[in-house]
């Protein structure tokens, strides 16, 4: 379309360059011919655009492809993050749970012993201690005594926690609001 203007535009360039230079034509010869080779350059020159525009194209699709499967590779290494953190927070959250019931089951132990030691005068006669072996037996009968209170208190404890409790709604529980 605009071949022949710029080609007419560049002919009459070439005219008033020659005839400003009327003694040096010659050097003026291969814009000449340029002028008259110049279809022939246009004509390639728009069929290398539509090459280099498909070839664009592609690559604008190439480019997208590859930013989608960077997206997608990125979903999944966040994905695999988080399930990373939220196992290592059950893992967390179990070492507490079993610190707890270890602390209760120590407590339950120093209750019991102690429940124990203070009931022991009641079951042994009240004798000054003439021997140690009155001594001897008063802290085997308590350690005994509070061991089997502990085991008892927690195979309650274990039974209990199997079995549900129905716990009743306030109006204040988060429970409540849902």
């Amino acid at each position: 379309m605009d071949a022949p203007i710029h080609k007419h535009n560049y002919n009459e360039l070439i005219k008033i360059i020659s005839d400003i230079t009327l003694e040096k034509k010659e050097c003026l010869s291969f814009l000449i011919s340029f002028s008259k080779k110049c279809l022939i350059y246009q004509k390639q020159l728009k069929s290398q655009l539509i090459y280099l525009r498909s070839g664009t194209h592609l690559t604008d699709r190439l480019i997208n492809s590859i930013q989608g499967i960077v997206e997608i590779e990125k979903a999944k290494i966040e994905q695999k993050l988080e399930q990373r953190l939220q196992e290592q927070e059950r893992l967390q959250k179990e070492r507490e749970d079993r610190l707890e019931k270890t602390i209760q089951i120590v407590g339950i132990l120093l209750a019991s012993a102690a429940i124990a030691s203070s009931s022991t005068p009641f079951l042994l006669p009240q004798q000054p201690l003439k021997s140690p072996q009155n001594f001897l037996y008063a802290c085997i009968i308590s350690l005994i005594i509070g061991f089997l209170l502990t085991l008892t208190i927690l195979v309650l404890l274990n039974i209990v926690q199997q079995f549900p409790l129905k716990r009743f709604k306030g109006k204040g529980s988060k429970d409540s609001k849902r």
